[in-house]
């Protein structure tokens, strides 16, 4: 999947601090993400480690779950 944000994404991307290496990381992990689901991604702290940190427990969460678990708290610790 290419990634090609549109001039109104890579706004949004500056605004939340999105990096390019933000990008990189979470499409390694294997999230084919578009620049929205990039941004959600930013905006609710989902982070390569907290990724990492859920798939170690033994989940394998898409982009909505992983977004959903952050934002009702879920953590490694629960």
């Amino acid at each position: 999947m290419c990634f090609n944000p549109n001039l109104h994404q890579i706004i949004g991307m500056k605004i939340q601090d999105v990096t390019p290496e933000y990008v990189k990381k979470m499409r390694d992990l294997g999230f084919q993400a578009n620049a929205d689901q990039i941004v959600g991604m930013k905006i609710q702290d989902v982070t390569p480690e907290y990724v990492k940190q859920m798939r170690d427990l033994g989940f394998q969460p898409n982009i909505d779950q992983i977004m959903g678990m952050k934002i009702q708290d879920v953590t490694p610790d629960m």
